[in-house]
């Protein structure tokens, strides 16, 4: 009989890559050179300030640029896009453009820019400054299906005043807002994006992670599309991810999204009021505004926590978190991500200004991507 050699057994853990992944930095230009930028043809006026900045650094362009149009708000995008082009002119490049509303075509331009893939390592700057959250899920979907090592900088602005209503208080209820303090007018069709279908099957149960907004007809949409949320029968198969801030100027916002999702969860009582338990702790947690890690580890964690749902990821949150559950779509491929735009976008009330500049840099895409689909396997290390 044999004597059994010992052995230790440590599983991959969501904590551990955290860590090694990197934070924001400010951004000053320093890159190295760009073989591929990618932006959107946005009417906010952040759209600007990272041409700008490459432009005083002297930053060098080897590939094409792209640049997202969208379907909506076409007069604002071109007022502002009449700006953006002498910036890219001065530079050296003059933009091709893509659907930034279609997974498809968004994927179609990148592969050609790119060169359809290869052996070469390519460095993309992809300016999120002006784009959708699914502009940023269908771009970054796009760069992981590319054969090239991808060396990827996200750029992000603020801006230096964001959306608030005029005629009423802050915290005045949404439904108690005029048409003219809203952001956005409208509710599209229900979509689920292209680039990350899911793997779902019938005999399973439905489970959606949501990353809400103080906006709720576009969320209810998508609930309603999936068969679970309020009135469902099936509200204890959604997971809300808030929005959370340290800034004072922005605290009511993190106030009004929780206040609209319980309005559109329990409604109102007769006195007004909101129920306090609509949101009960072990169904909702937080997540700072600007803080993509924190976003990309609740994704993986209740997407493994919940290995036997079909499950579904609405995102109406922030930028930076998209970035996050981007990634962790990206290593965790069952999950579907189910969206609905608005019909338009109030340009004069959206936002206004230019606040700080960060970047991210992830020096292997795919290496990233692949850390995250190994969360969770189990090592055996023999021990001497």
């Amino acid at each position: 009989m044999s004597n059994r050699k010992p052995f230790f057994v440590s599983s991959r853990s969501i904590g551990n890559l955290i860590a090694e992944l990197p934070n924001t930095l400010p951004f000053t230009g320093d890159v190295a050179q760009i073989d591929l930028f990618i932006g959107a043809r946005g009417f906010e006026e952040r759209v600007l300030a990272v041409p700008n900045i490459l432009r005083s650094s002297g930053a060098s362009f080897r590939g094409p640029t792209l640049l997202g149009r969208y379907e909506t708000n076409e007069k604002d995008n071109s007022r502002r896009e009449r700006e953006l082009l002498p910036i890219l002119s001065d530079l050296g490049v003059s933009p091709n453009y893509f659907q930034a509303d279609s997974p498809e075509d968004t994927c179609k331009k990148v592969n050609e820019a790119l060169g359809g893939g290869g052996a070469d390592p390519k460095h993309v700057l992809f300016d999120i400054s002006g784009a959708s959250a699914p502009l940023i899920f269908s771009t970054i979907g796009a760069l992981n299906s590319i054969s090239n090592r991808i060396r990827l900088t996200i750029t992000y602005t603020a801006a230096s005043k964001y959306h608030e209503p005029k005629t009423v208080s802050r915290d005045s209820p949404i439904g108690e807002w005029s048409p003219s303090d809203l952001r956005e007018r409208g509710v599209r069709d229900v979509d689920v994006n292209e680039l990350f279908r899911g793997i779902h099957h019938d005999h399973m149960p439905g489970y959606a992670i949501v990353f809400p907004s103080m906006y709720a007809p576009r969320l209810q949409r998508c609930l309603s599309h999936l068969g679970v949320g309020a009135n469902s029968g099936a509200e204890g198969s959604v997971y809300w991810v808030l929005p959370s801030t340290t800034d004072p100027e922005h605290e009511w916002r993190q106030s009004a999204t929780t206040a609209s999702l319980i309005a559109m969860i329990q409604g109102q009582n007769l006195s007004g009021t909101m129920d306090p338990l609509a949101l009960p702790s072990n169904r909702h947690t937080f997540c700072g505004v600007s803080d993509y890690l924190n976003s990309l580890r609740i994704v993986v964690e209740h997407v493994d926590q919940n290995a036997g749902s079909n499950i579904s990821l609405i995102h109406m949150g922030t930028k930076m978190q998209a970035i996050g559950c981007a990634l962790a779509l990206c290593g965790r491929p069952e999950v579907a991500l189910v969206g609905a735009r608005p019909e338009e976008f109030s340009a004069q009330n959206y936002s206004a200004g230019i606040g700080d500049v960060l970047a991210l840099t992830l020096p292997d895409l795919h290496e990233v991507v692949r850390k995250i689909g190994e969360v969770g396997m189990i090592d055996v290390e023999c021990r001497p």
